[in-house]
This record gives structure tokens, sequence and C-alpha cells, in this order.
């Protein structure tokens, strides 16, 4: 087996499992009395699968309306798969609402791009950060390790380009040009570029 083809099958194997594991989790509150909010703040880690599955998996399975408020500077990006795959499979009546007050970059632009267009919403003030991902520091690592590494990056980048392709109104080729620029989108080129539906919050 190639060196490519095995880093494909453990990415695919880490999101697979990660999605597993976040299904498998006890949810703190199975009841959905009725529709919700939910604030999602922070930096994204493994710890978001099984936040989304005890906050908004059973409401969606039950079709209730729920408010994702996402304010988030990105992080692991292998878990931001993960949640987007988990809140699509969730979602089937397409009633999670994703909502970006202030900024969503880096890996949360996965988790906003996994509802709906029409389902996106970005504040007045609020903002996008498309950047190239980074690779970190490998203490000791052998040319092995470290070539391994590299191929995990560029696959993880290649389909982080293709989730956002298929979502909005860019083709991959525009994508990767915007993230080797490091781009700032504002909340009218979010919209003019198929990332959100509308604008809310300004007077």
């Amino acid at each position: 087996m190639s060196t490519q083809r095995l880093i494909a099958l453990v990415l695919l194997v880490t999101v697979i499992t990660k999605c597993a594991e976040a299904e498998t989790i006890e949810p703190v509150n199975k009841k959905c009395t009725g529709d919700r909010l939910v604030v999602f703040s922070g930096q994204i880690d493994e710890s978001i699968l099984e936040n989304f599955s005890a906050k908004l998996v059973p409401c969606l399975k039950k079709g209730k309306q729920v408010q994702l408020i996402l304010n988030s500077d990105g992080g692991d990006v292998v878990s931001s798969f993960g949640a987007y795959e988990l809140i699509r499979v969730a979602d089937t009546n397409k009633r999670l609402m994703v909502t970006v007050h202030n900024k969503v970059s880096s890996a949360a632009v996965m988790i906003f791009l996994s509802v709906p267009v029409q389902n996106r919403e970005i504040g007045c003030f609020g903002n996008m950060i498309l950047h190239e991902p980074t690779l970190s520091a490998l203490i000791n690592a052998n040319v092995y390790a470290l070539e391994f590494e590299l191929g995990s990056l560029k696959l993880k980048r290649a389909t982080y380009v293709s989730i956002i392709a298929q979502n909005t109104n860019l083709t991959e080729e525009t994508v990767s040009s915007m993230m080797k620029e490091t781009t700032l989108l504002t909340a009218q080129d979010m919209v003019r570029y198929g990332f959100a539906e509308r604008i809310v919050g300004c007077k």
C-alpha cells in the first residue's frame, strides 16, 4: 500500500471513529422538551463531538428547531470533519440554524458549512479567515514520521478545500488561492461567496 493511500485510510478511520464515539456517548440531556439555543465559543478539539451529541443531536433527531451561535478561531481540523458529518447525519429535517456574530475561522468553517446555506447567518460585524493548515512541531521525528505527517496535512487540506467548494459559490482553485493568501472575509463577502445566506443584526 502506498504512503498516500495509507494516510488517506488513517484519516478516514479517524473521522469515522470520532463520529461513532460521539453516537455512543451518553448524552447529558437525552430529553428535548422544546427548541434550543446552543452557544459554542472557543477552540475545536475532540470534546466538540461529545458536546454536540449531548446538546444538539437529541433535539435535531426529534425535528426540533435548534439555534447554534458559533464563535471560534478553529482548532483540530479532523475533529471539525467529525462534527461536520455528525450534524449532517443528525439534522435530516434541516432544523439547525447556525449564526456567527463575531468570527468563524479555520476548522470552525467546517461546522458553519454543515447546514444548508439558507440556515447560515452572519452578524453585521462577523468575519471569516481562510488560511493554510499548519503542522504541529514534531520533536525527534524521523524522516518517515515527518513524511507521513506532511502527507496527512495535504490530505486534510484537500478535504477542507473540497467541503468549502461543495457548500459555497467558490471553486476549489479559488478556495485554495484564498487560503494561500490568508484571506479575511467580511460579512458582505461571506454572503457574496455563498458562505452565508443573510446578514443579521445591522441597524
